[in-house]
């Protein structure tokens, strides 16, 4: 029997995996490409083989998303299932107005209240960084966000005329050029953000809670946060799977 492709269609990049292999499977990942996006992305999924049931989660603009639809369409394959949060979600959600709360962001909420016992708070480290808190009885009670790694790199490289980054290694605080000034200062504002964000929501939770971190920069990230963290890089998927069932 043909199993269920999972897919995240990301600001930056795209990931996949197959729903039978939750929890620890392999996370497939690809840049996008420059040129026929579409058809790249529909040709490194069929590596893998066809599937039953494609089931997206994308925060790209709704053009591409129908070009994707289109071009599966065309390929004879599953039509993909774009998740959306509806006037129901499956958890209740503290924004006013839902529609403004990111997929990927609800779909991590639902990832892991499958897997781990409220209360949390749930980092995704991606091209931005959502931080979300979940209260006792499985409730989202509000999040904020704060630029990326690379992210917070590009704006200060395109803010800073004449400014040329090479790629180095390793963290300088006291750099002998400015290459190296702006690797330390942004990786070292970064660390201390998300330690700083997590400091200030348990503080405001009056209680210390699990924090789940998830996204592109949990690697990175694990070693050097003062934050007790726990990498779990499958939630979203995990929520992929849930939502997916919840509209079959």
């Amino acid at each position: 029997m043909l199993d269920n492709c999972l897919l995240d269609l990301g600001n930056t990049r795209y990931k996949w995996m197959m729903q039978s292999e939750l929890p620890d499977g392999k996370i497939h990942q690809a840049v996008y490409a420059k040129t026929d996006i579409a058809d790249a992305l529909l040709n490194d999924l069929l590596e893998q083989g066809r599937f039953r049931r494609l089931i997206v989660a994308s925060v790209r603009c709704s053009t591409f998303d129908a070009a994707f639809y289109d071009i599966c369409r065309k390929a004879k394959v599953a039509a993909p299932e774009f998740v959306r949060i509806g006037d129901n979600p499956l958890i209740p959600l503290a924004y006013q107005d839902i529609s403004r709360f990111g997929v990927d962001r609800y779909l991590d909420l639902l990832g892991a209240l499958r897997r781990y016992r409220p209360p949390f708070i749930v980092v995704d480290a991606g091209t931005g960084v959502t931080f979300d808190a979940v209260d006792k009885l499985g409730a989202h009670i509000g999040g904020c966000i704060y630029p990326g790694r690379k992210l917070l790199k590009s704006s200060l490289i395109e803010g800073a005329d004449g400014v040329y980054v090479e790629q180095r290694k390793g963290l300088a605080l006291l750099a002998d050029s400015t290459e190296a000034g702006i690797d330390g200062g942004v990786q070292q504002g970064f660390i201390a953000a998300i330690d700083g964000i997590l400091t200030a929501m348990q503080s405001t939770l009056g209680c210390q809670v699990k924090v789940i971190l998830t996204g592109g920069d949990a690697d990175w990230l694990l070693p050097r946060l003062d934050t007790p963290v726990k990498i779990d890089s499958s939630i979203l998927f995990e929520g992929i799977r849930q939502a997916g069932n919840s509209s079959a």
